[in-house]
């Protein structure tokens, strides 16, 4: 396609979008030819935003046809999925209170069609910003692998370090930080290849990068992990080592000692595990607290499961689950 066609296809679009005729619009966005243009993602974005203001605009005045609908377009473009989510599931529980079929993806936390992911977002009100990491072991390196789980932009190896979670007979859940062939690191001043980290131990990699390791709740196998000194990728400088699944391995939340992320001025203490496949056919997240939850509007006595994309509200602490970009 021509410079004059794709002008053409752009001018279709707009004038669509102009006349809310928001599928239309998407279905011309989507050709070949214009993938990777910025105009064309410019405008992508702008139906994208127009559908889910959309889909708001019908669940507030109960048209739950014309928002499921707005939300069935927008999913299918896979764009601003946190919201797209929970906008689907304040959805499914509006149908649900009227009787109504909810739509079938939703309803089950992490949606069947999506597994349990090995990192996810933690974005906690008045608190830290989070990174989830599931996997057994963690890849520290230079920013420009994207293999590494932990990227910082500095002047280490592809793969400087791995942090490894280890069950031993006799010590339990373990982490051992192994430096990769003869890579220069350092744990509380130590040079050192291969050791077992303890709650405060600081470790030095390379130039310019240092990190802390805790375990903030004796009950819980989930590590923290801070980024004291270094420039991590999108800037999230706390990362939480999560044991899954069991409630040992549970994230503790609140404005008390031993918790994985202080919120100060949060009245209750949230925990979050990873509940094993039983009565749902995969591992999800689940969440307990002293107190009723609120799960994108909908309330629960005191424990729920969640879902990518879901907001909680517990208390004056309120929290999102999201996608890592």
């Amino acid at each position: 396609m021509g410079v004059f066609r794709r002008m053409i296809r752009l001018r279709e679009a707009r004038r669509a979008v102009g006349e809310g005729r928001l599928r239309e619009a998407l279905a011309i966005l989507a050709a070949p030819a214009l993938a990777g243009r910025r105009p064309a993602a410019h405008l992508r974005n702008r139906v994208l935003y127009l559908l889910l203001e959309r889909a708001r605009r019908a669940l507030d005045a109960g048209d739950l046809a014309a928002a499921r609908d707005a939300l069935g377009t927008a999913r299918s473009a896979e764009r601003h999925a946190d919201e797209t989510d929970r906008l689907t599931n304040r959805l499914a529980a509006a149908a649900r209170e009227c009787g109504a079929p909810a739509p079938a993806d939703v309803g089950t936390p992490f949606r069947a069609d999506r597994s349990l992911p090995d990192r996810f977002m933690l974005r906690v009100e008045e608190g830290p910003e989070a990174l989830v990491l599931a996997a057994e072991t963690v890849r520290i390196g230079n920013a420009l692998d994207p293999a590494n789980d932990i990227a910082i932009m500095a002047n280490l190896s592809s793969c400087h370090a791995r942090i490894r979670r280890e069950l031993r007979f006799h010590g339990g859940v373990t982490y051992l930080l192994q430096l990769e062939g003869d890579r220069n690191g350092r744990l509380n001043g130590r040079r050192v290849r291969e050791a077992v980290l303890t709650g405060g131990d600081e470790i030095d990699l390379g130039a310019g990068v240092r990190l802390r390791f805790a375990q903030p709740d004796p009950a819980s196998a989930t590590a923290l992990l801070e980024i004291l000194a270094g420039h991590p990728v999108d800037d999230i400088r706390t990362v939480l080592l999560l044991k899954a699944p069991g409630k040992d391995g549970r994230i503790r939340i609140g404005n008390a000692e031993r918790t994985h992320l202080r919120v100060r001025g949060a009245d209750r203490i949230l925990a979050i595990h990873v509940a094993p496949a039983g009565a749902n056919p995969a591992p999800c997240l689940w969440l307990e607290a002293d107190g009723e939850i609120e799960v994108d509007g909908v309330r629960h006595r005191s424990s729920a499961p969640l879902h990518l994309g879901a907001y909680v509200r517990c208390g004056s602490c309120g929290f999102q689950i999201g996608r890592c970009s």
